[in-house]
């Protein structure tokens, strides 16, 4: 049903803000159609797409933004603006987004590009003498910069709590080492050299900084044990787990991954606390939903695109390997899903960045098992800040773990032919890829091949109905992964 819903809500949204309008009523008779035809199981679940697909297409019309206008200054501007993304690291300096209003009163979101100093955080109100690139001024590049105001308390103490972060974690670990060591726990790799970087993102390991799943699911897990061990269980001791998830949520940024696994996150403490089990790929399947539905953007970003092939394809490899037990569980379990998630990732890396890691499986398989300690190390280091003589002990331990996972990718890196390059393809290929890998993780899960079952069943007891209905399906998913090219 979760399955079914979110296909719904996905069409109508896409359809709805591409204004195919013709297209989304011919879609809204066939199903109010085929509710009327069909007879039982199908009738329910023919009536949940169109609740599914009514719901996508409200939400996006009722959140539609306005359409900005092309940009049609002189290129400099020097004007007010409000950072509205944290700050980023790299070797010209510091890159943020921005919201600023250009000289004909039309407001803009921009990514800015600006010097190490002065330091300035999310929420910042700035002065900035800047040259705009691109048709739309999507890029503006700073001469110089001056913070008007700082950011209100909420936002401020967020900025001195991840700097707190940043401090305790890099100056305790130090290099490279003790900025993967920060990303692993927030996010945030920033620091990293760029030739470090470089390695990483050719070994196939970049996704491992990416605040995902498995954050957001230690978090809840931790408090959650916590509050088990004190005895403190009830709907009431529920908002404690929700508090920690959202707190989490807003130290490290709402990036498309933290939404996705934030609302699978929301779903799962819901479906506990109703007695029913957390099915993943509804839960995958109505997170994505829902950001498309909520923020179309999220469509075009890679980050949203990598999130949702690797839980899917996380969810698809543990399903094989649940029945597995002993040093075969131990040791092939974690490989599997490397494996597994690298595999589903690359057509995205492939299309949208024009490279192909070939070592990325190995150097995966060998680094992943590091990560979750090199991570739970982060946050020791944070935990014993106030007792330097153990923080030291586990900064030194951090350390060596993080070196090892850096050691790995320079190693991958280095091997010749390890990664390949050719031309980028274009949007609508990527979507394909996309959906075919898709399609291969849903064959694979039991709910899969029972749906195919079923419409084996149907298409012998109803087989007019069946190919009407398979006809429409068909035409709509081709409908979808053409609007859906930018």
């Amino acid at each position: 049903m979760g399955l079914v819903a979110a296909l719904g809500i996905i069409a109508g949204a896409r359809l709805a803000n591409a204004d195919l309008w013709v297209l989304a009523v011919a879609l809204l008779g066939g199903l109010l159609i085929l509710v009327a035809l069909t007879r039982d199981h199908v009738r329910v679940l023919c009536a949940t797409l169109l609740i599914g697909f009514l719901a996508g297409s409200a939400a996006a019309v009722i959140l539609r933004e306005p359409t900005t206008p092309p940009y049609a200054g002189n290129g400099h501007e020097r004007t007010t603006m409000t950072v509205i993304s944290d700050p980023a690291q790299n070797p010209r300096g510091y890159h943020a987004r921005v919201r600023w209003t250009d000289a004909q009163g039309i407001e803009r979101t921009s990514f800015m590009l600006a010097g190490a100093w002065p330091r300035f955080h999310r929420g910042d109100t700035i002065l900035a003498t800047t040259r705009a690139e691109g048709i739309n001024a999507d890029s503006l590049i700073v001469s110089s910069l001056v913070v008007e105001r700082h950011a209100a308390t909420l936002e401020e103490q967020r900025s001195r709590l991840r700097n707190w972060l940043d401090g305790t974690v890099r100056g305790t670990v130090g290099g490279s080492e003790g900025a993967l060591a920060l990303g692993l726990l927030i996010g945030d790799d920033s620091a990293m050299t760029r030739h470090t970087d470089d390695a990483v993102r050719r070994a196939g390991l970049s996704h491992i900084t990416a605040v995902s799943g498995w954050n957001v699911t230690l978090v809840v897990a931790s408090v959650g044990a916590l509050l088990l061990a004190l005895g403190l269980r009830g709907p009431g001791w529920i908002t404690i787990e929700v508090g920690a998830l959202a707190g989490y949520i807003w130290l490290v940024g709402a990036d498309p991954p933290v939404i996705r696994a934030a609302i699978m996150g929301g779903f799962v403490i819901a479906a506990r606390q109703l007695g029913r089990p957390a099915h993943g790929p509804s839960l995958i399947a109505l997170a994505a939903a829902l950001m498309i539905a909520t923020d179309p953007s999220a469509l075009s970003s890679l980050s949203f695109h990598l999130s949702i092939l690797a839980t899917a394809a996380l969810i698809a490899s543990l399903r094989y390997t649940a029945r597995w037990s002993g040093l075969r569980a131990v040791v092939l379990t974690p490989m599997v899903a490397t494996a597994a998630i690298t595999l589903a990732t690359a057509p995205a890396f492939a299309v949208t960045m024009g490279t192909i890691s070939l070592v990325s499986i190995p150097a995966n398989v060998l680094a992943g098992p590091l990560v979750p300690l090199a991570a739970a190390g982060g946050a020791l280091i944070v935990a014993t800040a106030w007792l330097p003589a153990i923080q030291v002990f586990v900064a030194a331990v951090t350390w060596y773990l993080t070196h090892l996972i850096l050691w790995i990718a320079e190693t991958f890196a280095s091997v010749p032919g390890g990664v390949l390059q050719f031309r980028r393809e274009d949007g609508l290929a990527l979507r394909g890829a996309i959906f075919v890998m898709l399609v291969a993780a849903a064959l694979l899960l039991p709910e899969g091949r029972f749906i195919a079952w079923q419409i084996d069943r149907w298409m012998q007891r109803d087989s007019r109905i069946a190919a009407f209905v398979a006809g429409g399906i068909v035409v709509g998913i081709a409908a979808l992964v053409v609007v859906s090219a930018p």
